[in-house]
Order: C-alpha cells, then sequence, then structure tokens
C-alpha cells in the first residue's frame, strides 16, 4: 500500500494502482497507473506499507519533492 498527502487530500493506493522501483537504498520511486490531482510544485509525505509474511512495516518520507511526471 501506498499513501500519499498533500494538504488536506490524501490518496491510497493497493495492489495493481502503483509500481514500487527501487534504485538504490537510499533512492526509490513510485509510479502510477493513473493520473493524480497532485500540485507537482508543492511537496508530499509519502507513506509505503511493506509486507513480510505477518510483519508489516511503514516507510515515511516527509515533505517529498516531486521529481518527474509523465
Amino acid at each position: 500500500m501506498v499513501v500519499l498527502k498533500q494538504g488536506d487530500m490524501t490518496w491510497e493506493f493497493e495492489g495493481s494502482d502503483f509500481e514500487l522501483r527501487n534504485h538504490s537504498e537510499s533512492q526509490w520511486e513510485v509510479a502510477f497507473n493513473w493520473q493524480l490531482e497532485v500540485n507537482i510544485t508543492k511537496p508530499v509525505d509519502v507513506a509505503v506499507q511493506l509486507i513480510d509474511g505477518e510483519n508489516k512495516t511503514w516507510l515515511v518520507s516527509k515533505q517529498v519533492n516531486i521529481d518527474t511526471v509523465y
């Protein structure tokens, strides 16, 4: 699951709604399969839920700048 938050808006994505791409231990990318009504000039808060068997872990980054929009 991926959750984005910008201001009062929150978007939740599961399953095939997104693709998580890991470029290195400190750099990763989330690619979405549809357009979001997000302001690309303002940062977003990003939460990614990782599931390993019965263990669930949330990775949260706040005030993330949007790098590229296709």
